[in-house]
């Protein structure tokens, strides 16, 4: 009998999909599925095959042990191409010396360094293809799996490649990854695969191996070995499940083995690098007596182990989990403490709390420095699990209890709610403080996706309240203000915000006051608001305040301010590294867009914020991204796809979120269907938006809502909707110019068409409407003199916004007019991509390829594939042309 068979027999298709991976490079295939159904066996091969062809192959592989420390999968993934490292622009060099432990610096946020690490990978990729092989990401550290799962997605123009394989339990950054689910064999291919490894095994034991093994490669092997054992061992139960009955066959082989050889083994399946200096320290602590290479041989004999020149590997995950579960908990406990005890004080924490026996306050605290710290680095779930771990060591129970729940704010703030649910499933038989109590209760209704009650906002008051340092007390107010912005709650809790921001300690920041003014009362206080984000001068508010004006102005309508407040802070954020801030800073640039011009750079910040929000765990930024992409993608003409944006939108919404999110999907829905030519389904959905009661999204559509009742011939409806937007308390310049122009296009006359010119002076895109509706009234009263020196101002306003639509409309009125519309030059908005142009007019700054890949997170690889496709669709051949039709 054989031991060893070709476990691929009946991977045909998985095999086909992995050579098709390696000869185009470029992107990532995640294969799946239980243990022992052959995902190392194809990681095997395809590591063999990458070789061959003479690609730098780079592998990891998950380990579940030290979940505290970060990056710890990550650091022998890259040591062979480490030497690139002095290449990286120097922020990435910082970021990954930090996050590979080179340097005494705290990790910085794991997309700065899953920028180094795009970098470094295309580096090493300019001289030999890359395959990247992670095996086992289920126990991959958050922070490495949140680097690959950022490198995968940005590849598409690199010649590298990325296998990951992982348990059923995949990791949430690498579910939206290409992916194969690898089945056990078909009953043929088991057949075939058996019969390889045996072919004179008897009838009645090759049935039963078959029907056990259920098609897992693994346990046709395993079983195969343990019937030849049969006679000394005792039959396993039928009814154990085939990976406890693999295990049962591993730990059968160690229970064996010499002392010194099974404390050897329980220390590698305990520790992440399973270096053999460090296991065999910890081994001798743990066997009593000091151990050599010796020690190992027979685990290696048994087949349950290799051992490198540096490192100990086992033949199968499920052998290292046999090991590790075969010993007591005493047993686990006292390899933990020998690890503690000879590894550096860094590395040992995970080993410290795992053998803890009890409380241990000091760990504790420990623990909850380092969760604040992955905390300030974005790494939320990590730092909830961490946070979590704190508080089962901590022994105080109200202090307990807080810990459990601010881990559960965490883990709520980035979606997890199956975390959040344990975390409060804990805190539950525990005395917690009164407001601590409140807290548990809103948690439990928001994690469930209920609205959340007016008591959270009154508890949270109440300790703002209490709060002396104006810069906790002003950023502890802005959360509570986003959390109402959210979600609806009633007026007196609105009025109470309004007074908190009135009363916050001296030396808060001003901006503050107009921010929350803006989230829980834009109507009642526009215009002061506006004229706060009026006085802020760029280049002296902090970026990450700057990118919140952004959403400000668009929430008050004040949506130039938006455009330049936008573009500012994200400039300030890319040049600072800031990703996770980015989603904010893109959907207030692209919402003020909307109305303000610009429609292919806004639609490129709306799809770049949705890309940002989905991989920072941002859902309601997703939702909001999506519904600009709707609305921009609408007034771009392209009806059916801005329907199915606002689709995708509403589906993402939880039960309870705010009327305000609601009504954007109705707003791009309006905007779509009235550039697509259908007036009358426009005003349905406008008029849905006017009667929400949610007045700051109705004050922006006035103009275009008018607009629709005139093209449907709904006069009387039209002049309804007037009527009710000119109720709105304290009408922003905006809106004054927008029941302006809606006066215009009701009622035509030179009286109307002379305050709409004055309303609308500040704003071009208003004024280029004004003056397309006024001229084309003027030319139909048969002036037609006076009607095209209007009519072509509109359309000089609306080409220079980018605003297609309303500038062929402005072109049609002056064809009508009697003038030769002239034929324009490329028309870059309309030629190139959102990306394309973003891609585009960096170029055209003097950026170079690897300065606009940093900028966009994109490798400089990728910025050369779209100027190589730029330059020909705008029939340039250099930078300079680039530059000077950009310009034009």
């Amino acid at each position: 009998m054989r031991r060893t068979g070709n476990t691929l027999v009946g991977r045909e298709d998985e095999l086909g999909l992995v050579d098709a991976l390696l000869a185009r490079g470029g992107e990532a295939l995640l294969l799946h599925g239980d243990p022992g159904v052959g995902k190392s066996a194809i990681a095997a091969a395809a590591t063999a095959k990458a070789r061959a062809a003479g690609a730098t192959v780079l592998t990891t592989t998950g380990m579940p042990a030290e979940p505290e420390l970060p990056y710890t999968s990550l650091q022998p993934l890259l040591w062979p191409v480490l030497d690139d490292a002095a290449g990286l622009p120097a922020p990435q060099r910082a970021a990954l010396d930090a996050a590979l432990g080179l340097s005494a610096d705290a990790p910085k946020d794991p997309f700065r360094t899953g920028m180094a690490v795009l970098n470094l990978l295309g580096d090493a990729a300019e001289r030999a293809p890359v395959v990247v092989v992670v095996e086992d990401a289920h126990w991959l550290d958050e922070a490495t799996t949140e680097v690959l799962a950022f490198v995968a997605r940005r590849i598409e123009d690199d010649p590298i490649a990325m296998l990951i394989t992982s348990r059923e339990n995949v990791p949430r950054p690498f579910r939206a990854l290409p992916s194969r689910a690898v089945a056990p064999l078909v009953p043929a291919a088991a057949e075939a695969l058996l019969h390889e490894l045996d072919t004179e095994l008897a009838p009645a034991t090759r049935t039963r191996i078959l029907e056990q093994a259920q098609g897992n490669p693994l346990g046709l092997v395993e079983l195969l070995a343990s019937a030849a054992r049969a006679q000394a061992e005792p039959e396993l139960p039928a009814w154990l499940p085939l990976s406890t009955r693999l295990e049962r066959t591993f730990s059968a082989r160690v229970a064996d083995l010499p002392e010194g050889t099974r404390a050897a083994l329980l220390v590698a399946g305990l520790t992440d690098r399973a270096d053999v200096t460090e296991v065999l320290a910890a081994a001798s602590v743990l066997a009593g007596a000091p151990l050599t290479l010796d020690a190992l041989t027979p685990a290696v004999e048994a087949g349950l182990i290799e051992v490198g020149e540096l490192r100990i590997a086992f033949g199968h995950p499920l052998m290292r989990s046999a090991i590790v579960q075969s010993g007591s908990e005493t047993r686990r406990r006292g390899a933990h403490e020998a690890l503690a005890a000879t590894l550096d004080p860094a590395r040992s924490l995970g080993h410290r709390v795992a053998a803890a026996a009890g409380v241990d306050d000091a760990l504790a605290d420990e623990l909850a420095r380092l969760a604040h710290a992955a905390q300030r680095r974005g790494s939320m779930v990590r730092a909830a699990e961490t946070l979590g771990r704190a508080a089962a060591l901590t022994g105080e129970e109200t202090r307990r209890g807080a810990r459990l729940l601010d881990a559960a704010e965490l883990a709520l703030d980035v979606g997890r709610e199956d975390l959040v649910e344990r975390l409060l499933a804990d805190a539950a038989p525990l005395l917690l403080a009164p407001d601590d109590q409140q807290r548990r209760l809103w948690l439990q209704r928001t994690a469930s996706r209920r609205a959340p009650a007016p008591a959270w906002f009154e508890a949270h008051l109440d300790r703002i309240e209490q709060l002396d340092d104006p810069a906790r007390a002003s950023q502890a107010l802005l959360s509570v203000a986003f959390r109402a912005w959210w979600s609806d709650v009633p007026r007196p809790v609105r009025e109470r915000l309004v007074a908190a921001a009135r009363s916050l300690p001296p030396g808060s920041p001003p901006l503050i006051v107009a921010m929350v003014l803006a989230l829980v009362a834009p109507a009642d206080y526009g215009y002061e608001i506006g004229q706060s984000l009026k006085r802020i001068d760029p280049d002296e508010v902090a970026a990450e305040l700057l990118r919140l004006g952004a959403v400000m102005c668009t929430i008050v309508g004040t949506f130039e301010r938006g455009v330049t407040l936008g573009d500012r802070a994200l400039e300030r954020l890319r040049a600072r590294g800031r990703y996770g801030l980015l989603a904010t800073a893109l959907v207030g640039r692209a919402w003020a867009g909307v109305f303000a011009g610009s429609w292919t750079a806004s639609l490129a910040a709306a799809q770049e914020a949705e890309a940002v929000a989905r991989e920072t765990d941002q859902p309601l930024w997703v939702v909001a991204a999506l519904s600009a992409q709707a609305a921009l993608t609408g007034a771009r003409g392209e009806l059916d796809a801005a329907l199915a944006l606002a689709d995708r939108a509403d589906a993402r919404l939880a039960p309870g979120a705010a009327d305000g999110m609601r009504t954007m999907s109705e707003v791009a829905r309006g905007l779509a269907q009235l550039a697509a030519g259908e007036p009358r389904a426009a005003l349905a959905h406008f008029e849905r938006v006017l009667s929400t009661g949610t007045e700051f999204v109705a004050r922006w559509i006035v103009a275009d809502a008018v607009d629709a009742a005139v093209a449907a011939n709904a006069y009387d409806a039209g002049r309804s909707l007037l009527a009710q937007a000119e109720t709105f308390a304290g009408p922003s310049r905006h809106l004054r110019a927008s029941l302006a122009y809606a006066r215009l296009v009701l009622t035509p006359e030179e009286a109307a068409a002379k305050a709409a010119f004055e309303a609308s002076a500040e704003i071009p895109a208003l004024r280029a409407r004004v003056q397309l509706a006024h001229g084309g009234w003027l030319r139909r009263n048969r002036r037609p003199g006076e009607a095209r020196a209007l009519l072509r101002a509109a359309r000089d306003t609306f080409e220079a916004l980018d605003m297609g639509a309303p500038a062929e409309r402005a072109r049609g009125e002056l064809r009508a007019a009697g003038e030769a519309v002239r034929v324009a030059d490329v028309d870059v908005m309309r030629v190139l991509s959102p990306q394309e142009l973003q891609i585009a007019r960096l170029a055209a700054d003097g950026l170079s390829n690897r300065d606009i890949g940093q900028a966009l997170y994109l490798s400089h690889r990728t910025i050369g594939s779209h100027l190589y496709r730029i330059f020909p669709k705008l029939g340039v051949a250099s930078r300079g042309e680039l530059r000077a039709l950009i310009a034009q």
